[in-house]
């Protein structure tokens, strides 16, 4: 295998996951060669970066509060479906992840109750005020803190490589085959483990909070290797993303849950869906509400409804000076000047399905932070995310460190196989200049994906989904092309990769969301409203079937079998 980077261990993804990850492989196990991949930039790209803090329960908490407490919160969120051994980990050990992340130089806000912003009320679904933040731009910050202690601690960092292709010879992850953007060519990564940190598919929707590089090609490279998926319904909506000013557009609101929402008779909506924790409530009984609101016409004319965050207390809008100042630029003054906002795709709450060790059923391949499933369930509470990413993160990257401890696995001759195809076929792309423009296929999957399997669905919408989307993917594979010349620098041809992944990710969610005739945590049919524990207390699992087309179960939630260390 010629040109070919042999490693111990491979992270795709250079978010908080897959940062936290290659750095707990490191530490783990000093000699071994961990090497990240990220297709822009590692710390500066991804949707980690912008997140405003993390839930944990530690010796800072108010008194009364507890971890099987947040435990709790977390399983009645996500409505019977999560992993309940994942969501242990997390909760349990979000602790002394926080400690470790201080000892290599993270500065959180003071963590004592006494000096607390928030207040000890419920919180968007937690019992107790339970967020560890540093002001609203924790994420950022931590990217920064993580990135240098990868550097520190000798973890190699590569940006500008597309992973197109997890090589699994005889049904064992053995490494990955990327695109490398600036030079234009494939580069094979022989690894003994891979651990896959891509984050959601959030890009997949039309309306959303997530950037660009967050469309699903993760699960996607899994699914096509051989991997199950799981939970591809479970897509989390923000509930008030801005739609106006025009300048915030795409912008989550913050902290919402003290605001006052409207719908355009000036109705304080909120008090029919729920009436005792109005605003306060969970993301998806409140995206639900936003979204029935402006679907039944009483909506703005920008698409949204009114949010109100004027007159509250100073210490309110000194909780977030990010935000305030991005607003101010936006041409908003949030202190005495409404806005309007929508529901956005968020998060996904489903994804690679994974063991509590974060093992995936594909041996070889892990998975951790948004690419993971199991977790949350069928719905995340506020915050859950980063304390999720940085424990899994950190569980992935030691396991997959012990794995290569045992012996780094030589090169597969499939390889060789494996480059030549993907050589085939930018070829074939660059061979016909008159071939269809990608872009306008992207673009229609995004709007498919809103318009057809949103925030509220249909059994018609979503069968007119996996119809579209099904040719939106062989359109992509048989008759998109390559318009440009040069493959070095040509997003184009980053895009021809992307589109495929994203019409097939789309077509495994509306299948998902088709199958489960019920409404449970964020995925609502208005066809079946009802949530129907006697038949779908269950998981539904998708993997690639022996004729390359999807097979899709319903199990019941019951742990992913661990098989100990046979990576």
């Amino acid at each position: 295998m010629k040109g070919s980077v042999k490693l111990d261990v491979l992270v795709i993804g250079g978010g908080i996951a897959g940062l936290m990850a290659a750095v707990a492989a490191k530490e783990r196990s000093p000699d071994a060669d961990v090497l990240l991949l990220d297709k822009c930039v590692a710390g500066k790209s991804g949707s980690s970066v912008q997140a405003k803090g993390l839930a944990a329960v530690g010796r800072w908490s108010f008194p009364g509060d507890a971890k099987e407490k947040h435990l709790e919160d977390s399983i009645r969120a996500g409505c019977g479906l999560n992993v309940r051994s994942l969501t242990e980990r997390v909760v349990f050990e979000i602790e002394g992840v926080v400690d470790r992340l201080e000892a290599w130089g993270m500065r959180f806000d003071p963590k004592d109750p006494a000096l607390y912003s928030g207040p000890e009320t419920p919180s968007a679904g937690h019992r107790h005020y339970r967020y560890v933040n540093l002001k609203d731009g924790t994420g950022k910050v931590l990217q920064d803190v993580l990135r240098r202690r990868a550097q520190a601690t000798g973890v190699t960092i590569v940006n500008g490589m597309q992973v197109v292709e997890l090589v699994a010879p005889d049904q064992v992850c053995g490494g990955a085959i990327a695109w490398d953007f600036v030079r234009g060519r494939h580069v094979p990564f022989a690894a003994a483990s891979v651990v896959i940190a891509t984050g959601g598919a959030g890009y997949l929707f039309l309306r959303t909070s997530n950037p660009p590089q967050v469309m699903g090609d993760g699960l996607w490279l899994a699914y096509q290797a051989g991997a199950e998926l799981s939970d591809l319904e479970m897509v989390q909506f923000y509930p008030v993303n801005y739609v106006h000013p025009r300048a915030l557009e795409g912008k989550n609101v913050g902290s919402y849950g003290e605001a006052r929402l409207y719908n355009t008779l000036g109705e304080r909506f909120m008090e029919r869906y729920d009436a005792v924790n109005l605003e306060n409530t969970t993301r998806d009984c409140l995206s639900q509400a936003v979204y029935l609101e402006i679907y039944e016409g009483r909506g703005t004319e920008h698409g949204g409804v009114v949010i109100d965050r004027t007159g509250l207390p100073a210490a309110y809008y000194e909780q977030f000076p990010v935000e305030r100042q991005t607003t101010l630029d936006g041409g908003l003054d949030i202190t005495r000047e409404t806005g309007e906002v929508s529901p956005a795709a968020h998060y996904l709450m489903g994804g690679i399905r994974v063991d509590r060790d974060c093992r995936s059923t594909l041996p070889g391949l892990y998975a951790a932070g948004e690419a993971a499933a199991g977790v949350h369930g069928a719905n995340r509470l506020a915050n859950n995310s980063l304390s999720d990413t940085l424990v899994l993160g950190q569980i992935a990257g030691e396991a997959a460190s012990e794995v290569a401890n045992r012996g780094r696995r030589s090169p597969a001759p499939a390889f060789d196989a494996r480059m030549s195809a993907q050589s085939e076929r930018v070829r074939e792309w660059g061979a016909n200049r008159s071939r269809e423009s990608v872009f306008p296929l992207i673009r229609a999957t995004r709007t498919r994906m809103w318009n057809l399997v949103g925030v509220v669905r249909t059994e018609s919408a979503l069968e007119a989904a996996c119809r579209e989307l099904s040719d939106l993917r062989r359109a992509a594979r048989e008759r998109a092309g390559l318009r440009s010349a040069g493959l070095g620098c040509n997003p184009e041809l980053v895009a021809l990769y992307e589109a495929e992944a994203m019409a097939g990710v789309g077509e495994l969610m509306a299948r998902s969301a088709l199958m489960r005739t019920e409404s449970r945590g964020a995925h609502y049919r208005s066809d079946h409203p009802d949530r129907d524990d006697a038949h779908w207390e269950k998981n539904i699992i998708v993997r690639r079937g022996p004729d390359g087309g999807a097979e899709i179960d319903a199990v019941p939630c019951v742990e992913v079998p661990r098989r100990g260390q046979d990576g």
